[in-house]
Protein backbone atom coordinates (compact mmCIF):
# COMPACT_ATOMS: atom_id res chain seq x y z
CA UNK A 1 0.00 0.00 0.00
CA UNK A 2 2.97 2.21 1.31
CA UNK A 3 4.74 1.50 -2.29
CA UNK A 4 1.79 2.67 -4.60
CA UNK A 5 0.60 5.90 -2.09
CA UNK A 6 4.36 6.41 -3.13
CA UNK A 7 3.52 5.99 -6.53
CA UNK A 8 0.57 7.94 -7.30
CA UNK A 9 1.93 11.53 -4.63
CA UNK A 10 5.14 11.29 -7.53
CA UNK A 11 2.44 11.11 -10.53
CA UNK A 12 0.63 13.91 -9.21
CA UNK A 13 3.92 15.82 -8.46
CA UNK A 14 4.54 15.05 -12.29
CA UNK A 15 1.14 16.40 -12.97
CA UNK A 16 1.70 19.42 -11.09
CA UNK A 17 5.38 20.32 -12.37
CA UNK A 18 4.26 19.73 -16.02
CA UNK A 19 0.79 21.98 -15.60
CA UNK A 20 3.25 24.94 -14.03
CA UNK A 21 5.60 24.78 -16.83
CA UNK A 22 3.26 25.14 -19.31
CA UNK A 23 1.44 27.96 -17.44
CA UNK A 24 4.55 29.23 -17.36
CA UNK A 25 5.18 29.31 -20.95
CA UNK A 26 1.82 30.59 -21.38
CA UNK A 27 2.66 34.11 -19.34
CA UNK A 28 5.87 33.91 -21.14
CA UNK A 29 4.44 34.19 -25.18
CA UNK A 30 2.15 36.62 -22.94
CA UNK A 31 4.98 38.68 -22.76
CA UNK A 32 5.84 38.81 -25.92
CA UNK A 33 8.42 35.94 -26.16
CA UNK A 34 8.82 34.66 -29.43
CA UNK A 35 7.26 30.89 -29.75
CA UNK A 36 10.45 29.47 -30.57
CA UNK A 37 13.17 31.25 -28.08
CA UNK A 38 10.18 29.58 -25.47
CA UNK A 39 10.43 25.76 -27.29
CA UNK A 40 13.99 26.24 -27.38
CA UNK A 41 14.07 27.15 -23.67
CA UNK A 42 12.09 24.27 -22.85
CA UNK A 43 14.43 21.36 -24.28
CA UNK A 44 17.64 22.82 -23.62
CA UNK A 45 17.00 24.16 -19.93
CA UNK A 46 15.88 20.90 -19.39
CA UNK A 47 18.98 18.90 -20.07
CA UNK A 48 20.40 19.73 -16.51
CA UNK A 49 17.46 17.79 -15.10
CA UNK A 50 17.47 14.92 -17.56
CA UNK A 51 21.27 14.34 -16.92
CA UNK A 52 20.83 14.29 -13.64
CA UNK A 53 18.17 11.12 -14.34
CA UNK A 54 20.57 9.49 -16.82
CA UNK A 55 23.52 9.65 -13.72
CA UNK A 56 21.24 8.23 -11.24
CA UNK A 57 19.57 5.23 -13.84
CA UNK A 58 22.99 4.85 -16.19
CA UNK A 59 23.20 4.49 -19.82
CA UNK A 60 22.02 1.41 -21.14
CA UNK A 61 23.64 -0.71 -24.51
CA UNK A 62 21.19 0.52 -27.41
CA UNK A 63 20.19 -1.30 -30.62
CA UNK A 64 19.59 -0.52 -34.31
CA UNK A 65 15.89 0.29 -33.49
CA UNK A 66 17.13 3.21 -30.95
CA UNK A 67 18.38 5.11 -33.77
CA UNK A 68 15.79 4.38 -36.78
CA UNK A 69 13.22 5.85 -33.81
CA UNK A 70 14.97 8.72 -32.90
CA UNK A 71 15.50 9.86 -36.26
CA UNK A 72 11.97 10.00 -36.78
CA UNK A 73 11.20 11.47 -32.97
CA UNK A 74 13.58 14.12 -33.12
CA UNK A 75 12.13 16.24 -35.94
CA UNK A 76 8.49 15.19 -35.30
CA UNK A 77 8.99 16.34 -31.53
CA UNK A 78 10.31 19.68 -32.79
CA UNK A 79 7.41 20.49 -35.20
CA UNK A 80 4.67 19.76 -32.51
CA UNK A 81 6.93 21.49 -29.85
CA UNK A 82 6.69 24.68 -31.99
CA UNK A 83 3.02 23.85 -32.89
CA UNK A 84 2.15 23.47 -29.26
CA UNK A 85 3.47 27.23 -28.57
CA UNK A 86 2.07 29.04 -31.41
CA UNK A 87 -1.21 27.51 -30.49
CA UNK A 88 -1.65 28.90 -26.85
CA UNK A 89 -0.08 31.63 -27.83
CA UNK A 90 -3.18 32.45 -30.36
CA UNK A 91 -5.20 30.66 -27.89
CA UNK A 92 -6.74 30.26 -24.43
CA UNK A 93 -4.75 27.94 -22.35
CA UNK A 94 -8.13 27.06 -20.69
CA UNK A 95 -8.89 25.80 -24.30
CA UNK A 96 -5.64 24.14 -25.52
CA UNK A 97 -5.02 22.85 -22.46
CA UNK A 98 -7.81 20.08 -22.38
CA UNK A 99 -7.59 19.77 -26.57
CA UNK A 100 -4.49 18.12 -25.60
CA UNK A 101 -5.72 15.01 -23.51
CA UNK A 102 -7.39 13.96 -26.77
CA UNK A 103 -4.18 12.40 -27.82
CA UNK A 104 -4.58 8.71 -26.81
CA UNK A 105 -8.31 8.47 -28.14
CA UNK A 106 -5.73 9.51 -31.31
CA UNK A 107 -3.82 6.22 -30.18
CA UNK A 108 -6.06 3.76 -30.01
CA UNK A 109 -6.27 4.75 -34.07
CA UNK A 110 -2.48 4.53 -34.89
CA UNK A 111 -1.12 2.42 -31.82
CA UNK A 112 -2.70 -0.87 -33.97
CA UNK A 113 -1.07 -0.18 -36.60
CA UNK A 114 2.43 0.82 -35.26
CA UNK A 115 2.82 -0.96 -32.35
CA UNK A 116 0.15 -3.63 -32.69
CA UNK A 117 -1.56 -2.57 -29.94
CA UNK A 118 -5.04 -3.11 -30.20
CA UNK A 119 -8.34 -0.98 -28.01
CA UNK A 120 -10.82 -3.00 -25.82
CA UNK A 121 -14.67 -2.36 -25.51
CA UNK A 122 -13.56 -0.13 -22.43
CA UNK A 123 -11.02 1.48 -24.40
CA UNK A 124 -13.56 2.42 -27.32
CA UNK A 125 -15.90 3.63 -24.82
CA UNK A 126 -13.11 6.23 -23.56
CA UNK A 127 -12.80 7.58 -26.68
CA UNK A 128 -16.20 8.44 -26.92
CA UNK A 129 -16.11 10.00 -23.75
CA UNK A 130 -13.12 11.85 -24.46
CA UNK A 131 -14.97 13.08 -27.64
CA UNK A 132 -18.10 14.10 -25.57
CA UNK A 133 -15.35 16.39 -23.46
CA UNK A 134 -14.24 17.95 -26.14
CA UNK A 135 -17.64 18.95 -27.70
CA UNK A 136 -18.54 20.29 -23.87
CA UNK A 137 -15.35 22.53 -24.30
CA UNK A 138 -16.15 23.95 -27.56
CA UNK A 139 -19.50 24.40 -27.34
CA UNK A 140 -19.91 28.12 -26.35
CA UNK A 141 -19.07 28.04 -30.26
CA UNK A 142 -22.37 26.51 -31.06
CA UNK A 143 -24.07 29.62 -32.15
CA UNK A 144 -25.98 27.97 -35.11
CA UNK A 145 -26.35 24.31 -35.24
CA UNK A 146 -24.78 21.42 -33.18
CA UNK A 147 -21.88 20.77 -35.45
CA UNK A 148 -20.84 24.54 -35.27
CA UNK A 149 -18.33 22.87 -32.35
CA UNK A 150 -16.84 20.43 -34.38
CA UNK A 151 -15.99 23.10 -37.18
CA UNK A 152 -14.76 25.22 -34.78
CA UNK A 153 -11.82 22.95 -34.49
CA UNK A 154 -10.68 23.95 -37.84
CA UNK A 155 -11.92 27.25 -37.89
CA UNK A 156 -9.82 29.05 -34.41
CA UNK A 157 -5.99 29.39 -35.61
CA UNK A 158 -5.29 27.61 -31.61
CA UNK A 159 -7.21 24.62 -32.38
CA UNK A 160 -5.82 24.11 -35.76
CA UNK A 161 -2.53 23.94 -34.15
CA UNK A 162 -3.00 22.19 -31.70
CA UNK A 163 -5.17 19.36 -33.94
CA UNK A 164 -1.33 19.44 -35.89
CA UNK A 165 0.05 19.18 -32.92
CA UNK A 166 -1.79 15.66 -31.46
CA UNK A 167 -1.68 14.45 -35.19
CA UNK A 168 1.84 14.24 -35.04
CA UNK A 169 1.85 12.71 -31.59
CA UNK A 170 -0.22 10.17 -32.83
CA UNK A 171 1.89 8.62 -35.03
CA UNK A 172 5.21 9.51 -32.54
CA UNK A 173 4.20 8.22 -29.58
CA UNK A 174 3.94 4.76 -30.62
CA UNK A 175 7.76 5.47 -32.40
CA UNK A 176 8.82 6.51 -28.95
CA UNK A 177 7.70 3.39 -27.34
CA UNK A 178 9.96 1.63 -30.04
CA UNK A 179 12.63 4.08 -28.80
CA UNK A 180 12.12 3.19 -24.93
CA UNK A 181 11.91 -0.45 -25.65
CA UNK A 182 15.69 -0.42 -27.24
CA UNK A 183 16.99 1.46 -24.92
CA UNK A 184 15.19 2.66 -21.76
CA UNK A 185 12.87 5.87 -20.69
CA UNK A 186 15.70 7.76 -18.92
CA UNK A 187 18.09 7.51 -22.35
CA UNK A 188 15.53 7.85 -24.77
CA UNK A 189 14.38 11.04 -23.08
CA UNK A 190 17.99 12.36 -22.91
CA UNK A 191 18.75 11.66 -26.72
CA UNK A 192 15.25 13.43 -27.47
CA UNK A 193 16.02 16.40 -25.71
CA UNK A 194 19.70 16.44 -27.19
CA UNK A 195 18.62 15.78 -30.71
CA UNK A 196 15.90 18.51 -30.47
CA UNK A 197 18.13 21.27 -29.15
CA UNK A 198 20.21 20.62 -32.10
CA UNK A 199 17.53 21.24 -33.97
CA UNK A 200 15.86 23.61 -32.21
CA UNK A 201 18.85 26.31 -32.49
CA UNK A 202 19.19 26.64 -35.82
CA UNK A 203 15.72 27.50 -35.78
CA UNK A 204 15.38 30.38 -32.76
CA UNK A 205 18.64 31.42 -35.03
CA UNK A 206 16.71 32.36 -37.70
CA UNK A 207 13.17 33.15 -36.66
CA UNK A 208 13.94 34.95 -33.39
CA UNK A 209 15.64 37.42 -34.40
CA UNK A 210 15.96 38.74 -30.60
CA UNK A 211 16.66 35.83 -29.46
CA UNK A 212 19.73 36.86 -27.02
CA UNK A 213 18.22 39.51 -25.39
CA UNK A 214 15.01 37.33 -25.17
CA UNK A 215 17.24 34.96 -22.95
CA UNK A 216 18.77 37.30 -20.98
CA UNK A 217 15.77 39.66 -20.06
CA UNK A 218 13.68 36.50 -19.17
CA UNK A 219 16.11 33.78 -18.70
CA UNK A 220 14.74 33.00 -15.19
CA UNK A 221 11.26 32.49 -16.12
CA UNK A 222 12.56 30.59 -19.60
CA UNK A 223 14.80 28.63 -17.42
CA UNK A 224 12.37 27.65 -15.30
CA UNK A 225 9.58 26.23 -17.90
CA UNK A 226 12.81 23.70 -18.95
CA UNK A 227 13.60 22.81 -15.46
CA UNK A 228 10.17 22.05 -14.27
CA UNK A 229 9.89 20.22 -17.74
CA UNK A 230 12.83 18.03 -17.50
CA UNK A 231 11.96 17.62 -13.87
CA UNK A 232 8.71 16.37 -14.73
CA UNK A 233 9.79 14.04 -17.03
CA UNK A 234 12.09 12.51 -14.54
CA UNK A 235 9.55 12.44 -11.63
CA UNK A 236 7.84 10.43 -14.16
CA UNK A 237 10.57 7.76 -14.60
CA UNK A 238 10.78 7.30 -10.72
CA UNK A 239 6.74 6.79 -10.72
CA UNK A 240 6.68 4.09 -12.88
CA UNK A 241 8.93 1.92 -10.19
CA UNK A 242 6.42 2.30 -7.80
CA UNK A 243 3.16 1.64 -9.15
CA UNK A 244 1.71 0.62 -13.19
CA UNK A 245 2.79 3.42 -15.82
CA UNK A 246 -0.91 3.46 -16.75
CA UNK A 247 -1.89 4.93 -13.37
CA UNK A 248 1.28 7.31 -13.68
CA UNK A 249 -0.08 8.35 -17.02
CA UNK A 250 -3.75 8.77 -15.66
CA UNK A 251 -2.79 10.89 -12.79
CA UNK A 252 -0.29 13.21 -14.58
CA UNK A 253 -2.87 13.72 -17.32
CA UNK A 254 -5.07 15.03 -14.74
CA UNK A 255 -2.74 18.18 -14.91
CA UNK A 256 -5.03 19.78 -17.74
CA UNK A 257 -7.62 20.72 -14.40
CA UNK A 258 -4.56 22.68 -13.30
CA UNK A 259 -4.09 24.21 -16.20
CA UNK A 260 -7.51 25.36 -16.94
CA UNK A 261 -8.39 26.56 -13.58
CA UNK A 262 -5.29 29.26 -14.33
CA UNK A 263 -6.09 30.04 -17.64
CA UNK A 264 -9.31 31.42 -15.58
CA UNK A 265 -7.58 32.60 -12.67
CA UNK A 266 -4.26 33.66 -14.23
CA UNK A 267 -5.11 34.98 -17.47
CA UNK A 268 -8.83 35.93 -16.86
CA UNK A 269 -10.39 33.64 -19.68
CA UNK A 270 -13.58 33.62 -20.77
CA UNK A 271 -16.09 30.37 -20.30
CA UNK A 272 -13.82 28.76 -17.24
CA UNK A 273 -16.64 26.93 -15.79
CA UNK A 274 -17.60 25.40 -18.80
CA UNK A 275 -14.20 24.14 -20.11
CA UNK A 276 -13.92 23.04 -16.33
CA UNK A 277 -16.56 20.66 -17.12
CA UNK A 278 -15.24 19.61 -20.41
CA UNK A 279 -12.19 18.72 -18.87
CA UNK A 280 -13.50 16.90 -16.08
CA UNK A 281 -15.03 14.84 -19.16
CA UNK A 282 -11.88 14.50 -20.89
CA UNK A 283 -10.43 13.45 -18.02
CA UNK A 284 -12.76 10.58 -17.03
CA UNK A 285 -12.66 9.29 -21.22
CA UNK A 286 -8.40 9.18 -20.59
CA UNK A 287 -8.90 7.10 -17.50
CA UNK A 288 -11.25 4.51 -19.15
CA UNK A 289 -8.38 4.80 -22.46
CA UNK A 290 -5.24 3.73 -19.44
CA UNK A 291 -7.60 0.97 -17.83
CA UNK A 292 -8.04 -0.33 -20.93
CA UNK A 293 -4.02 -1.54 -20.48
CA UNK A 294 -4.14 -1.76 -17.15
Amino acid sequence: MIVALTGIGLASLTAVLRSSSEILSKYSLIEDLNEYTVSWSQRFFALPAVLIGAAVFGIPEVTGRFWVALAFDVPAGVIATVLYMKAIQASDISLMSPLAAISPALLLISSPFIIGEFPSTLGLIGVMTTSVGLYVLKLNKATRSWKAPLKSLFEERGSKLMVGMLAIYAVSAPVNKIGVEASSPVMYSLAIHIGQVMFLTPLMLRKAGSWRSELRKNKKALTGIGLLSGFSSIIQMIAYTYTLVVYVIAIKRSGILISTFAGGKIFEEQHLKQRLSGALIILTGLILVALTQA
